[in-house]
């Protein structure tokens, strides 16, 4: 497996293709301290992303933690539209709705039944 940093790397990269495939165009702020990692723009729409990538299995699930990195003790940041995650076991995409989002600390996502 990939070190953190390389996986998070490898998973950013994919959540831009993924967003690419899908008729976005993808932009990545300059700025390394940004509550998000990209912007998409599609059909007069920008969306704010934060990118989160897991190998980290409990039971029949993957687990992220969804705190950001500068702001961990509170919780998820809300100023983000999108939260996508990449799953890099089973090389899958996951897309929420920020504001959808009820658990502020980690997300449960179920694993593929074909996954190892």
């Amino acid at each position: 497996m990939l070190a953190i940093h390389r996986l998070g790397l490898l998973g950013e990269l994919k959540v831009q293709h993924y967003f690419v495939e899908q008729g976005y165009q993808v932009y990545s702020p300059l700025d390394l301290h940004d509550p998000y990692d990209l912007v998409v723009y599609r059909e007069g729409i920008f969306s704010r992303v934060s990118v989160r990538t897991t190998a980290s299995e409990q039971g029949d699930s993957w687990m992220v933690d969804i705190r950001s990195g500068h702001n961990s003790q509170n919780g998820f940041d809300t100023t983000i539209d999108l939260l996508v995650i990449y799953v890099a076991k089973e090389d899958r995409v996951v897309v929420y709705n920020a504001k959808e989002i009820t658990n502020k600390r980690g997300i449960s996502i179920p694993k593929l039944s074909e996954a190892v």
